[in-house]
């Protein structure tokens, strides 16, 4: 095991300060110039101690190599950083761009979201914006083919943090994600005659909106193409919240994501085609290799997508030169040239947990899979479905505790009925996007396909509507994580060496993970109350040990207040106590009295008459459902002990009981 993570990949020790550069350069903002002479005289150490370590070798000093080939790569990791970084475009006048649609990437009440290039724009100052991506808000009453140039003048929307606590932070992802700016058009024109040059990824773009429309001409239904689009092509912008929500319950929501998986059952196919096609092994070598790359061209080169044809180009470059790899090193070299490619993957939970799966899969598999032997072969087909789904799970575990606070119970039963099902999907996509044009095709293997999205569509939503289906809003800290990744490190050390002291070193990160659990239960505030003005209305959430009561406005719904109080039950680790809703309609009367921690909170309803109030009833605060504040005993704004904010505010006060 030791040979596995050190000796056989070298990469494996390269990437990891890298990683740590670029984290130390998103988080500190470093000199591009300083950042630059360090990596160069970083270089330029090594280098020369390499060149005197040849010329006389000196064995107590072979360590020096090791450290300042790790300062090196530390230093260039913040170098890739500085010269990658997002560019963010702030403005609070009207900007007008010329822009080249590349997408939709979905929608929202009155609006279709695009995303757009820009190709020029009509201020000088403004120059070095040409080539951003951003979104674009258009009116649903307009519609635009990809490709399409157009001119837009609008308001561009700012990248604000959330003013609700430990809510999503939608645009550190955006910026991740280069998206430079989001802008609501108000008025656009689109050119008539733009430039006719060629650009290869909008060719591809046309493609698949050309695939979508005759997946649809033959009877696909909406439901059906959305799942399939997020699977053969990685767009999930179809999916709706409740497909979301279904397969992230049920487990398989990585089935959705084009991932290893996917890329390898299509690598398979490939590989099978074309070595019965061509006979010379040069031939097929370049055709498979050609073939994975445009497949990820067409999925927009996600994390996942970039990995895994990385790493299956790798495999078939090691097996046309006939040299075996090291799967560990393999990913590394996946890893490194990823982050060479750009750094703000490594901010990516998709990218994490592609490579933590299959790493999982090629540490863990062989000894779970030996655990038990069948000889009826559907037994041990199935046993291999359950330890393949059993080892990648637990190489996601930790990040998808951390990140998003949650696990699903079912996964290996919904693994095994839906895990079958994507290799006929995957084949009948891919013949069906080869051949889309062939109307007899389409019409033989489109219903068949569409059947089978289907079974998967209902499989997970009748999964997710079983009781305890998951357990949600789980918490879960960053350093309970790295715990958990060490005890898996630890367990495959002591599968290997059944020595005392790896047991020794096995107990004592389980004593700190369960240590950490204790102490994050005994940080968390047992009793608190949330209250969050929105432009809809009032919101009040009270917990205790035993239950979780909700009171909200007339103007939220039981959706939008589980979205916006997500993130403070999952750090608060409510999971699953009963949610109580009660809507405050329209009453003159008073709902309810709360006493956190010695302090009287009164709750009263919508519209009551505060002259005619119950002044009987001591309180210490007082919250009306659709006031834009609390009052106090005195009836007066503020109070020291509930922070409130600008308008649109979220405010929290909550203790430890």
């Amino acid at each position: 095991m030791v040979k596995l993570f050190v000796s056989n990949s070298p990469f494996l020790r390269l990437v990891i300060p890298m990683m740590l550069g670029i984290w130390i350069s998103y988080h500190h903002s470093i000199s591009f110039t300083i950042v630059g002479v360090a990596t160069v005289i970083a270089l330029t150490i090594y280098g020369l101690f390499t060149w005197y370590y040849r010329v006389k070798p000196n064995y107590q000093l072979g360590f020096l190599s090791g450290i300042l080939m790790v300062v090196f790569m530390l230093s260039f990791g913040m170098l890739n950083y500085s010269i990658r970084k997002p560019y963010i475009i702030e403005s609070t006048q009207k900007e007008s761009f010329r822009l080249r649609i590349n997408r939709s990437v979905g929608e929202t009440e009155k609006n279709t979201k695009y995303e757009a290039v820009i190709l020029s724009s009509l201020h000088d100052s403004t120059k070095e914006h040409v080539g951003l991506k951003g979104i674009i808000y258009l009116s649903k009453n307009n519609t635009i083919d990809v490709g399409t140039v157009v001119n837009v003048q609008g308001k561009l929307l700012n990248y604000d943090s959330p003013q609700i606590p430990y809510q999503f932070n939608y645009s550190r992802y955006l910026k991740n994600n280069r998206i430079a700016f989001r802008m609501v058009v108000s008025t656009f024109a689109i050119q008539a005659n733009p430039a006719n040059t060629f650009n290869f990824e909008i060719y591809l773009l046309k493609y698949k909106e050309y695939f979508n429309r005759r997946l649809r001409q033959f009877g696909m239904q909406p439901e059906e193409l959305a799942i399939l689009n997020a699977m053969f092509l990685g767009d999930k912008f179809q999916l709706t919240q409740e497909q979301k929500h279904a397969f992230v319950g049920a487990g398989a929501m990585h089935l959705l994501a084009v991932s290893g998986l996917h890329v390898g059952i299509i690598y398979l196919l490939l590989s099978f085609l074309f070595g019965a096609v061509f006979k010379n092994r040069k031939a097929v070598f370049v055709s498979v290799f050609v073939m994975l790359w445009l497949y990820a061209v067409l999925t927009g080169f996600s994390a996942s997508v970039l990995r895994a044809t990385i790493m299956f180009s790798v495999i078939e470059i090691g097996k046309f030169s006939q040299r075996r790899i090291s799967i560990v090193n393999l990913l590394s070299v996946s890893m490194f040239i990823i982050l060479l490619i750009d750094p703000l993957f490594v901010f990516s939970v998709g990218f994490w947990l592609s490579h933590c799966a299959v790493a999982s899969i090629v540490l863990f598999y062989p000894y779970v899979n030996s655990w038990v032997y069948f000889r009826f072969p559907p037994f041990c087909w199935l046993w291999s479905v359950l330890a393949l789904s059993l080892t990648a799970q637990l190489g996601a575990l930790p990040i998808s505790l951390a990140t998003f606070h949650q696990f699903p119970l079912l996964f290996i039963f919904t693994n095994w009925l839906l895990i079958p099902i994507v290799t006929p999907v995957l084949v009948l996509a891919l013949i069906c996007a080869i051949l889309s044009p062939l109307s007899i095709v389409m019409q033989l293997f489109v219903p068949a396909l569409n059947d089978l999205l289907s079974y998967m569509n209902n499989v997970a939503s009748s999964i997710n509507e079983w009781p305890y289906a998951s357990i949600s809003h789980i918490s879960f800290s960053n350093w309970q994580m790295i715990l958990l990744y060490a005890i898996l490190i630890m367990v495959l050390i002591r599968s290997e060496f059944k020595t005392y002291k790896s047991l020794q070193w096995l107990l004592v990160v389980l004593v700190l993970f369960v240590s950490s659990t204790h102490l994050n239960r005994f940080l968390n505030p047992q009793e608190g109350i949330t209250i969050i003005e929105t432009d809809n209305g009032m919101l009040v959430n009270y917990f205790n040990p035993e239950i979780n009561e909700v009171y909200m406005s007339t103007g939220l719904n039981e959706s939008d207040v589980g979205w916006m109080l997500s993130g403070i039950w999952s750090e608060y680790g409510v999971m699953q106590k009963t949610i109580f809703y009660q809507t405050c309609s329209s009453a003159d009367s008073i709902i309810e009295t709360k006493n956190v921690n010695g302090k009287i909170i009164l709750i009263i309803r919508e519209n009551l008459d505060l002259e005619r109030g119950r002044n009987d009833i001591h309180f210490d605060y007082l919250v009306q459902m659709s006031s834009n504040y609390c009052l106090n005993a005195d009836w007066s704004r503020g109070s020291d002990e509930i922070m409130f904010l600008e308008k649109g505010l979220r405010a929290i006060w909550n203790e430890k009981k």
